[in-house]
């Protein structure tokens, strides 16, 4: 059994630089190196939005322990747990009285320069900066070297120590700039106690500030944690390898592709991987997706007893043509690193290869390919401004973005196309495009009316070419809408996905209500701008797309009586038909995709008439005893459903037994009447659910009502048209015979489900839970 352990981070000097944001190297290393082998936490003296300023907004989802302000605010798995303030606990008389001492003090110091915010309230902690936390990184450099030089920090914090002997008050000095104060105890080791439940053999903490009077000092010395001390992002790195013995990766090609809402994108490059490892020789392949291992998906209902999300995370791959599952060694210890699962494949790869009903269910998925291809191709007509023909002709890949920028389009969007400044409608030609399935789909079910004023002219919705002009506006507008976001690298001001990740910086409070424009403001915002400079290629908004879109129209490199002269000799649209589907045919995937519920199915040349004489026939045969409950296990279960025929023979019996049950219907019986018989037809003598004399009693008083109906109705019409017992069954009685209700039940259910005509109704919806499915298109005479 492994060891249950946890690294937690300082961050300023220990993952990042100070006060900038970590490198993408670090962040690398962290998520898919030692995340395998670690549980990840940070614990900081900076409020929260420091920390998603320094380690991205996803900090809280990627680091599984997270705690700003020394653990006085507990974040876990992205929730927030617990906070603790400063305020309640020192009091506001005590907390007015040091802040106002502070800045006293302050006013009476002389540095090569001052700015802004010189004490910053914290939930659980006051930050004191004697040259004011809103200088720039180059002063923040300066003031660093000067306080070495004259110890400003110390001398301050020995002042106040004598000042306030009494407050119980911890100073400790972080960063380049500023000490924190906080009440003793509430240190970097305050947020340890959050951790005490959580069952980690070891703890290690990392830390740059760790000699006495730095703010990673307590926690360093603490003997619940081993303390590491290190110097910078890069030597941190270090000390993780040797300690967790990390290697690296062997030479790879490593690739991310945005494959959208088309799941036969995802599918069809798994094809090709597989392909590639089976040309060449020795070569694995691992492929996942934002849900983890999503191949294993398809073969859910076949796999080992110890796989799931949770045990299965490095341990699919693709060698040889084949799936491969590296199985763990115990089942307390799951985790295993990329390198560990690709040495146990190529030492054993003969215990690795998955099951043969592993392989089965995923190739499967893959059968078809790479001729599948094409099926999932359409061609239509479009009528497109000339440059957009052009470019397309040259880059038929290019749908798939500006379809997406137009499906995906919002209010600053529809301004460029209400615009057009780049593909205006005036000159225009009709031209084929390829699309996707998924694309054209997308395309055409997006509503959207050009505006008029841009000098769009539909013609009529009854016109022919009335799809193709319609068509060629949406795809149109999806081209403006990428041209308009693609920008120069250094303008970022009219950057949609800079206005997108400022608005979400907003509204996490980042810029903490400071006034706009102020000094501290822009401090904040030039940093979030870097950030995003550095950053914006993983981003969503990225604008290369649109800046290779721009660069063909700046080269307008295309022939246009080429152009004109192909629109001539078009040929038809594909055939559409496949964006419409039929109840039976989405019943037939749905059953293709998830198996076949066990069903009282008829056989192929029943019919319905067929059907009601085998239930009537059913009343002169003996019903077979309830059924007990068998303890199926779940892979008993799966075996049974895998080998189930679907040929299943009509058992008549079950089958009235069955809908008797749930419609509640039962024979009406006199008490005189003669019930010996050895087909043991009574329901009464073996109800399991008659428990006392009540219900005997009501029961009794129901059979006397429906006696006294049948024989009111018996001399209508009404009563004639009920199919009665049959006679001999009641020879001793009087001439009056009992309705049989079975019969005129399902007599009536089948004529409302042949009212349906195959639609959706009372009927269906009745006997679909029982398994019992007719052919809509069967011509029955029920009578």
């Amino acid at each position: 059994m492994g060891k249950k352990i946890l690294c937690l981070f300082d961050v300023d000097g220990t993952l990042t630089k100070a006060r900038q944001s970590i490198d993408k190297e670090i962040y690398v290393f962290l998520q898919e190196n030692l995340k395998p082998v670690s549980t990840l936490g940070l614990v900081s003296g900076s409020d929260l939005k420091k920390v998603i300023e320094q380690m991205g907004e996803d900090v809280i989802y990627n680091f599984d322990y997270v705690f700003p302000e020394n653990g006085l605010v507990y974040i876990k798995h992205g929730k927030e747990i617990c906070r603790q303030n400063i305020q309640k606990h020192v009091g506001e008389e005590k907390l007015q009285q040091f802040i106002n001492y502070v800045l006293s003090y302050l006013s009476t110091v002389t540095l090569p320069v001052k700015r802004g915010t010189f004490v910053e309230f914290r939930a659980g902690m006051l930050n004191i900066s004697p040259i004011g936390r809103s200088c720039s990184q180059e002063e923040r450099d300066a003031f660093e070297m000067y306080d070495k030089e004259h110890g400003i920090r110390k001398t301050m914090i020995e002042n106040l120590r004598k000042q306030f002997p009494d407050i119980g008050f911890t100073y400790s000095i972080g960063g380049q700039i500023s000490f924190d104060v906080f009440p003793n105890g509430w240190d970097k080791s305050y947020c340890l106690q959050h951790l005490e439940n959580e069952g980690f053999d070891e703890i290690y903490f990392f830390g740059d500030k760790t000699d006495k009077g730095g703010n990673d000092h307590e926690i360093y010395i603490d003997k619940r944690v081993i303390g590491c001390k290190v110097t910078d992002p890069y030597d941190t790195k270090k000390q993780l390898e040797k300690l967790f013995n990390i290697k690296h990766l062997p030479p790879h090609l490593y690739g991310v592709s945005h494959y959208g809402d088309n799941i036969e994108d995802e599918w069809f490059m798994v094809f090709i991987l597989q392909q590639l490892t089976k040309e060449i020789k020795g070569l694995i392949a691992r492929v996942y997706d934002a849900d983890g291992e999503f191949i294993l998906i398809e073969a859910a209902n076949v796999l080992p007893s110890w796989a799931s999300p949770e045990t299965s995370e490095n341990r699919v791959y693709i060698y040889d043509g084949c799936i491969h599952l590296v199985r763990p060694s115990s089942d307390e210890d799951p985790t295993i690193s990329v390198m560990e699962a690709l040495s146990e494949i190529r030492s054993h790869p003969e215990e690795t290869v998955a099951s043969n009903e592993i392989q089965i269910a995923i190739q499967e998925k893959l059968q078809g390919y790479p001729e599948k291809t094409k099926d999932n191709l359409h061609r239509a007509k479009a009528f497109l401004p000339i440059s957009i023909a052009a470019i397309l002709k040259k880059k038929p890949n290019l749908i798939a973005p500006a379809v997406q920028a137009f499906c995906n389009r919002d209010t600053v969007d529809l301004k460029a196309c209400r615009a057009m400044k780049y593909f205006p409608p005036e000159d225009r030609v009709m031209t084929r495009v390829t699309f996707t399935k998924c694309l054209y789909a997308m395309l055409t079910h997006s509503k959207y009316m050009p505006d008029k004023r841009t000098g769009w002219n539909l013609p009529s919705r009854s016109a022919q070419e009335y799809k193709a002009h319609l068509l060629g506006v949406k795809i149109a507008c999806g081209f403006e809408i990428l041209v308009s976001q693609a920008k120069p690298s250094s303008d970022i001001e009219s950057d949609k996905g800079w206005h997108a990740y400022l608005n979400s910086l907003k509204d996490k409070e980042y810029f903490r209500n400071l006034l706009e424009h102020s000094t501290e403001y822009n401090n904040l915002l030039n940093k979030a701008k870097e950030y995003y400079v550095n950053h914006r290629d993983t981003m969503q908004y990225s604008p290369a797309i649109g800046q290779d879109v721009l660069e063909l129209l700046r080269n307008r490199d295309f022939n246009l009586e080429e152009l004109r002269n192909e629109e001539n000799c078009l040929v038809d649209d594909d055939d559409e038909s496949w964006l419409d589907i039929s109840p039976e045919e989405l019943d037939k995937m749905l059953q293709e995709r998830y198996g076949q519920k066990k069903t009282f199915n008829l056989n192929n040349n029943a019919d319905a008439s067929t059907f009601t004489e085998k239930v009537s026939n059913a009343e002169t045969s003996p019903v077979p005893p309830p059924r007990t409950k068998n303890k199926v296990s779940f892979t008993e279960a799966a075996k049974t459903n895998i080998k189930q025929s679907n040929k299943i023979n009509f058992d008549a019996n079950n089958f009235s037994c069955t809908v008797q049950n749930i419609l509640n219907f039962v024979i009406p019986e006199d008490d005189s009447w003669d019930l010996d018989s050895d087909d043991d037809m009574s329901d009464y003598e073996n109800d399991d659910y008659v428990k006392d004399q009540s219900y005997e009693n009501e029961k009794s008083k129901m059979e006397a009502y429906m006696a006294q109906m049948d024989r009111e109705l018996a001399s209508t019409t009404i009563g004639q048209s009920f199919e009665k017992k049959q006679e001999e069954s009641f020879d001793d009685i009087e001439s009056f015979t009992p309705v049989d209700i079975d019969v005129n039940a399902l007599k009536n259910i089948l004529q409302s489900y042949k009212s349906q005509l195959g639609e959706a109704g009372p009927s269906s919806t009745m006997l679909g839970p029982m398994g019992v499915h007719l052919d809509p298109k069967e011509q029955v005479d029920i009578e």
